[in-house]
């Protein structure tokens, strides 16, 4: 079983939560502890599906699959024997069992077939090797990657920045016994909190990175996801022939390709071209979500926050590319996990001496 509904199916935003029969006050204010967030609790957070988890039992090939299925980033494990759950496991290890393996085979002169089966993962060297060893399942693998928990009374500040530093899934355990009460993703907590990043005037120069990561439109799938693999991030920029960007390649598009192996007649391969394999994902997208979904989310350097915030949650996107109408080329990428990094560190007003001192200056910031 796997952890919740993707965040790319459509949603709507929870304007007005409810928490113990009582409506929360989107707003700065009232019993805070005098920071952005400090208003809020773990427990302001909806809840957006029924919580569930990968068992440890299972082979890589088998829990990707699910994963891949259920159409999901990241799942919590739990251990067979006992139901504890020992950490997450995650599509980038998918991505860089996939991508070493198409190397090897390359490197090897290895025929180019179009169909990179998903059992190959089970002949990758350390799959391979924990298998002999008796340790053919996900355990070892999912203890790399701790699952955070936070009870409904802690701030959800802890949260945010637990979505800031790496995780890409957190739990919310009950009060008193500790059981799994749902997850929360990064595309949750961004549509919960959407409506008050209002207060906070910033332009999005401020906290986007540069310079951006990106490959050309012709480049192999491939490559696309070897760049991903090797950079450790989570999602590039695809341009074309002139340097625009047309199109956003991230890591969960590695489930697209996980789940074209069990399905003989798709044409989804690490062979093709990005912008070939991207074109067939989002089609498939479509007909998933019941409607056509942007290539690329896109803003301008002086857009204020929110308003780039606001393309993220009606597009599905953790990445929004930076764009400036005399340069070609994006100049900067504003993610979901810059912005949870720095709520936090928000005053009341929604403000830091960082940030001021940041929108004094005319460079933009890599954080």
């Amino acid at each position: 079983l796997l952890a919740g509904r993707s965040d790319q199916e459509g949603r709507g935003m929870a304007m007005e939560p409810e928490r113990k029969g009582s409506v929360v006050e989107l707003q700065p204010g009232g019993k805070t502890d005098g920071t952005f967030l400090g208003h809020l609790t773990c427990a302001d957070i909806p809840k957006e599906g029924d919580p569930k988890t990968i068992n440890s039992d299972l082979t890589p090939t088998e829990a990707f699959r699910e994963l891949a299925q259920s159409w999901v980033r990241a799942s919590p494990v739990r251990k067979k024997e006992t139901g504890e759950i020992i950490g997450t496991l995650d599509l980038q290890d998918a991505c860089r069992y996939l991508v070493d393996l198409h190397k090897t085979a390359a490197e090897n002169r290895t025929a180019q077939s179009r169909k990179r089966r998903l059992s190959w993962i089970a002949e990758h060297p350390q799959v391979k090797a924990a298998a002999e060893a008796g340790k053919g399942n996900i355990e070892e693998l999912s203890l790399k990657r701790p699952f955070l928990t936070f009870k409904p009374s802690e701030p959800l500040s802890k949260v945010s920045h637990a979505l800031g530093s790496g995780s890409h899934i957190v739990g919310i355990v009950d009060e008193q016994t500790g059981a799994l009460v749902h997850i929360v993703t990064q595309g949750v907590l961004i549509r919960f909190l959407a409506p008050i990043l209002k207060q906070i005037n910033v332009p999005v120069r401020i906290l986007m990175k540069s310079p951006v990561i990106s490959v050309k439109a012709e480049d192999t799938a491939s490559h696309a996801f070897e760049v991903i693999s090797s950079r450790n991030i989570s999602g590039l920029a695809v341009l074309d022939e002139d340097g625009g960007v047309v199109n956003n390649c991230s890591i969960t598009d590695v489930k697209m390709l996980i789940s074209a192996q069990d399905d003989p007649t798709s044409e989804v391969s690490l062979v093709q071209t990005i912008e070939e394999f991207l074109k067939v994902h989002r089609k498939i997208q479509a007909s998933k979500m019941g409607k056509a979904k942007l290539a690329v989310a896109k803003c301008e350097k002086t857009d204020k926050l929110f308003q780039a915030i606001a393309k993220l949650v009606r597009t599905g996107y953790h990445h929004i590319w930076v764009v400036e109408d005399s340069v070609k080329a994006p100049i900067g990428v504003l993610g979901l996990t810059d912005v949870f990094k720095i709520l936090p560190t928000l005053d009341i007003a929604g403000s830091s001496h960082d940030l001021d001192k940041k929108a004094k200056s005319k460079s933009c910031a890599i954080l």
